[in-house]
């Protein structure tokens, strides 16, 4: 099965363009991206899968030389390495105004103002009575307070979940919610939703939210306009890293990840402290690869 999806993606970058005029169409760079990912799934395989010992496991024989497949990881991700970059703004990515950016390498196409074309994730991970699902999420697709709380420990004050979950660091944020029985006007009247980390006592709020895949200007719980985003530069810049880690190139890898810490740092262009570059702080291998997954 993995050699045919790899015969198909290298067919598919052989033969699809580097660029496409029609946003949504996949390109070489995604193509490649997905090699690369492919690639890096049957290394970890080898080193990192949990084979039962208990029964004749044979699930991940044919991995022979994992160091093989974390090169040609390396080497798939060289191929996109360069036709991309990170804007400056970690969070305009996911703005309607700016979707399909120069960090997009695939992202499933939305808009508003036809019917059933709307991106509907918006309504599973809004609060219940977010204004722009009117009231119509689901809040059933959540973070786990464990991962909003390790990420603030490891990186407190960074930009990257402050954009990413409702209410940021101080879990409240202002929403426009219907006043009660709508007006003939549609009047609306501004509140306030407190979620974790500091929710109220009263309240059922007391998980993170996702922030990030709801578009403000959405008129309706399958209306939002803004893109599903499959793959970025980001992705592939820590695959790299991953890879170049494992066959024992640790600096390259942090130095693939610092592109990442440079832009978080960056924020929306007041420069922040957090996160620090990973190069010369002369951590393990094994140190990297937990940083990396995380």
């Amino acid at each position: 099965i993995y050699t045919q999806i790899l015969a198909d993606l290298m067919k598919a970058a052989q033969l699809m363009p580097a660029t496409q005029t029609l946003k949504g169409r996949a390109t070489k760079g995604a193509a490649n991206a997905l090699i690369a990912k492919v690639y890096l799934t049957l290394g970890s395989m080898k080193k990192y899968g949990e084979k039962y010992t208990s029964i004749a496991d044979t699930r991940f024989d044919f991995v022979t030389n994992p160091d093989a497949f974390y090169d040609s990881t390396r080497v798939y991700c060289q191929q996109v390495i360069g036709s991309y970059t990170l804007p400056n703004d970690y969070a305009s990515q996911f703005v309607v105004a700016t979707k399909n950016s120069t960090e997009s390498i695939f992202e499933v196409q939305f808009t508003t103002g036809i019917r059933g074309s709307g991106n509907q994730i918006a309504a599973y991970v809004c609060p219940y009575t977010y204004g722009s699902c009117f009231s119509l999420g689901y809040a059933t697709h959540r973070l786990t307070k464990k991962q909003y709380n390790d990420f603030n420990t490891a990186h407190p004050g960074d930009y990257r979940l402050e954009s990413s979950i409702f209410g940021g660091f101080i879990g409240r944020f202002s929403q426009y919610t219907a006043a009660g029985v709508a007006s003939a006007t549609g009047d609306l009247k501004k509140d306030s939703i407190f979620v974790w980390p500091n929710p109220k006592a009263s309240t059922n709020e007391k998980w993170p939210y996702l922030y990030k895949f709801r578009d403000p200007a959405g008129t309706a719980a399958n209306q939002h306009g803004n893109n599903f985003i499959y793959l970025r530069y980001a992705d592939v810049l820590l695959m790299a890293a991953e890879a170049e880690n494992e066959i024992g190139n640790t600096e390259t890898a942090c130095g693939y990840v610092d592109q990442l810490m440079a832009r978080a740092r960056n924020a929306n262009g007041t420069p922040r402290t957090t996160p620090t570059d990973w190069t010369g702080t002369s951590l393990s291998r094994d140190q990297i690869r937990l940083n990396i997954w995380n």
